[in-house]
C-alpha cells in the first residue's frame, strides 16, 4: 500500500466501491485509466452489508440454492467470513493493478445498510467508480450518489454485457452539457489511452449545434482533432446505433443526461462499454 496524497485534480482520485468480490474487469481498466491520465490515486472502498449479517443472525436464516433444491443455515460469523475473502480478494487485485500502472493505493472496508450511503462515502471527492455492473435498482442509488457525495466530480459504471474498454472515445454533448469540462475530461483520456474522440451532438438546433462544436474546438486547443456527428435525441435505442457504429471504449457524458430517468441500466446495456457521467 502506497500513500494517499491530496491531488490538485479531483478527476484523478477513483473510488472505487465494490459490494462483492467479482468486480467488473471493464470497470477496473477504464478507472485505472482515469486515474493515470489525471495523474491521481486508486482508493478500494467494500462496503459490507449490515443487514444480511443481521439477517444471517436470525435463528430462521437459512440459504437455498438457485435450484431451490438445496439449504444450509446461515451464521453470522460464516457470512463474516465470506465477505471478509471477498474484500480481501478484491484489495489484492486493485493492489496488483495500481501497482502495475504506478498509482498510489489504498483500500477500506465500510458498512453498509439500506438507509444511504456509509459516511465513508460522502466525504469522498473525485470520481466513484461502480465495480458492480448496474442493475434495475440503480437509477435510484445514482441520483441518491450525486445528492449526498457533494464532492464527486462523476461516476464511472457499466452494465452487464459490457465487453469493451478499446475504441474511440465517445462524447455525448447536449445544449445543457458543460461542453468545456467534457471534451477536456474525454479528450485528455483519449490521448492518455491513444484513441481517437468522437463527439455526438445531441438534441440541438443548428445555432447550437455551432456554438457546442466551437465549444469543443476551443476546449481541444490547437493540433487536436476530433469526429463530430449529429445524433439527435440521444435516447437508449440512439446510443445503441452509436455503439454498433463507433464501437467506443468509454462513453462520456453529464449526469442529468442518464441519472434523471429511469432508462440509466438501458443507457449502460446499449453502451457495450463503462460509461463516465460527470456533474
Amino acid at each position: 500500500m502506497t500513500g494517499w496524497g491530496a491531488k490538485s485534480d479531483i478527476r484523478g482520485r477513483v473510488i472505487l466501491r465494490m459490494e462483492s468480490g467479482e468486480a467488473s474487469s471493464v470497470v477496473l481498466e477504464i478507472a485505472v485509466r482515469v486515474a493515470r491520465t489525471f495523474d491521481g490515486e486508486l482508493h478500494g472502498l467494500f462496503l459490507r452489508d449490515e443487514n444480511l449479517l443481521a439477517l444471517a443472525g436470525l435463528p430462521f436464516a437459512r440459504e437455498i440454492s438457485f435450484s431451490g433444491r438445496r439449504s444450509r443455515a446461515l451464521s453470522t460469523e460464516a457470512v463474516y467470513r465470506e465477505m471478509e475473502t471477498a474484500a480481501e480478494t478484491m484489495r489484492r487485485r486493485l493492489d496488483r493493478l495500481a501497482q502495475a500502472a504506478r498509482l498510489p493505493f489504498r483500500f477500506d472496508v465500510a458498512g453498509r445498510t439500506a438507509g444511504g450511503l456509509p459516511v465513508e462515502l460522502r466525504s469522498q471527492t473525485g470520481i466513484l467508480a461502480l465495480g458492480d455492473p448496474v442493475f434495475p435498482a440503480t437509477p435510484a442509488d445514482l441520483a441518491r450518489i450525486f445528492d449526498e457525495m457533494s464532492g464527486i466530480a462523476g461516476i464511472l459504471l457499466a452494465g452487464r454485457d459490457a465487453r469493451r474498454t478499446h475504441g474511440p472515445i465517445l462524447l455525448l454533448a447536449d445544449p445543457r452539457s458543460d461542453i468545456a469540462g467534457l471534451t477536456d475530461t474525454a479528450g485528455r483520456i483519449a490521448g492518455e489511452s491513444g484513441e481517437r474522440l468522437v463527439v455526438a451532438l445531441s438534441d440541438a438546433a443548428d445555432v447550437e449545434s455551432r456554438r457546442m462544436v466551437a465549444e469543443v474546438k476551443q476546449a481541444l486547443g490547437d493540433g487536436r482533432g476530433c469526429e463530430f456527428v449529429h445524433a439527435g435525441l440521444i435516447a437508449p435505442s440512439g446510443l445503441a446505433r452509436l455503439a454498433r457504429h463507433y464501437r467506443p471504449g468509454l462513453v462520456v457524458a453529464r449526469a442529468g443526461l442518464m441519472t434523471r430517468s429511469t432508462d440509466a441500466v438501458r443507457y449502460a446495456s446499449a453502451a457495450e462499454c463503462p460509461i463516465l457521467l460527470l456533474r
